[in-house]
Formats: C-alpha cells, sequence, structure tokens
C-alpha cells in the first residue's frame, strides 16, 4: 500500500488497512477488490480457496482511538462475517 496508507496488526489474526484521504465509498471499493483477489487464491493441493473478511468504517484524525475500537467492535457484533460491504457504520 506504499503511498496510499498503512497496514498494521490489529490483533492475532486481524489487521488495519488505514487510506489517507479516502472517503467510505472508495475504501468499500478498495476492500471488495481485495477481497476479489484473495477469495482467487487457492491452497495448494486442495480445493479450497482462501478467504478474507472485511468490515469498513471512517474516522476523522481528531477522533479518539477509543471510538475506533467501538467502531470495530459494533462491527464485529452485528456483522460477525464482515462481507457486506454495503453497510456504513
Amino acid at each position: 500500500m506504499k503511498g496510499h496508507g498503512y497496514v498494521a496488526r490489529w490483533g492475532g489474526e486481524e489487521f488495519l488497512l488505514v487510506f489517507d484521504g479516502r472517503d467510505l465509498e472508495d475504501a468499500k471499493r478498495i476492500a471488495g477488490d481485495i477481497l476479489d483477489e484473495v477469495r482467487k487464491i487457492q491452497i495448494p493441493n486442495t480445493e479450497k480457496y482462501l478467504t478474507m473478511s472485511f468490515g469498513v468504517t471512517q474516522v476523522a484524525f481528531d477522533e479518539d482511538i477509543e471510538i475506533l475500537k467501538s467502531k470495530i467492535n459494533l462491527i464485529k457484533e452485528n456483522n460477525p462475517e464482515f462481507n457486506d460491504l454495503s453497510k456504513n457504520w
């Protein structure tokens, strides 16, 4: 994501993709594009494919990290599969 934002580990299996200067719809499109590409990757010696889940939200630069945490928890509680990129959180 060089030049477009940042990737950071959030938890054991969770990552944040932080986009600079992108609106929510653009972030959803990018997440959808990543999801489409990941789903094409077949696990060697199986008939299974990789999966990935996304939740997309928007945070202002002046918002506290606790607000981001609460938005992430809201996504998890309301959409455990995370794959519905049509929702605004």
